[in-house]
């Protein structure tokens, strides 16, 4: 055999044939672990891609790009024009200016500032611009808060109560 002493291989010998055949002695065709390809339809465009059989219970769409438009289904797009629009940065001066560029939970003065909208920028289209739904925090501040970026909103209720008792 071509083992050493300890159950190593020598160098320089031969695999072939010593157990492995199914691998490097299958008859000239793919090894035993390649499965031809499958195709899948993408759920955003509908255009078809290939991919490997492991993935087809798990890959849904052809790229990035069509995961991203499936899941933001425009709604990015609109938030992104209104935070860009003249009406939210005027919203965000007025808050600014109100608050006299001071966070309101540290009182840090000046820095990096955000106009931090107290019910949610998404979820409540009816307040993005009153003034009474903004105020001025600090950046650490900001990203304290119970709705900054997707968190949802804590039920304030239940802490009243407990509050009150």
């Amino acid at each position: 055999m071509n083992r050493d002493l300890k159950g190593r291989f020598i160098k320089g010998h031969s695999l072939i044939g010593k157990g492995l055949k199914g691998y490097w002695e299958n008859g000239g065709g793919k090894p035993w672990n390649k499965k031809p390809d499958v195709f899948i339809i993408c759920l955003q465009c509908g255009n078809e891609k290939q991919v490997k059989p492991i993935y087809q219970n798990t890959q849904k769409f052809c790229s990035k790009v069509c995961v991203d438009k499936y899941k933001d289904q425009g709604k990015r797009t609109i938030h992104k024009k209104i935070r860009q629009s003249l009406e939210y940065e005027e919203w965000r001066t007025k808050v600014f200016e109100r608050d006299l560029y001071t966070c309101q939970d540290c009182g840090e003065i000046g820095g990096f500032l955000n106009a931090h909208h107290i019910k949610s920028f998404s979820e409540y289209p009816e307040f993005r611009f009153e003034l009474s739904n903004g105020k001025t925090l600090c950046e650490p501040c900001h990203k304290l808060t119970e709705n900054y970026g997707n968190r949802k909103m804590a039920d304030t209720s239940k802490w009243a109560i407990v509050a009150k008792a």
